[in-house]
């Protein structure tokens, strides 16, 4: 085994079977993400929404609360709420929103949060 760490070392301190699960991870990574799009190519985007103001802090509350126990609808009514005050959603709240999916058992709604 200690030739077989010496050569692992040489080849960038990995072993064959360790590239060979890191890569089989990647690949289910790839298909996941081919799921969740429906195959088509998308350019990535990027919330640049500020949530850090004082004025996110009661609704991300009350998301985080909401989803803990899976009420979806509660996660959505209060986005709803946000966006009527002009409160866009960003990257918590999202992830509020899909977190209410899983907890609620749903993850194919949790997956659709993205398309």
């Amino acid at each position: 085994e200690a030739e077989g760490l010496a050569g692992a070392a040489k080849r960038g301190g990995k072993r064959k079977d360790e590239r060979e699960s890191e890569m089989q991870i990647k690949r289910q990574v790839l298909e996941n993400q081919n799921w969740v799009t429906g195959g088509e190519e998308r350019p990535t985007t990027y919330i640049t929404v500020d949530e850090s103001s004082e004025q996110y802090f009661d609704y991300l509350q009350y998301i985080g609360l909401a989803a803990q126990d899976g009420f979806v609808n509660e996660v959505e009514m209060l986005m709803q709420e946000m966006e009527a005050a002009g409160l866009p959603a960003g990257p918590r709240t999202y992830h509020g929103l899909v977190f209410s999916h899983l907890e609620a058992g749903d993850i194919s709604g949790g997956l659709e949060v993205f398309r």
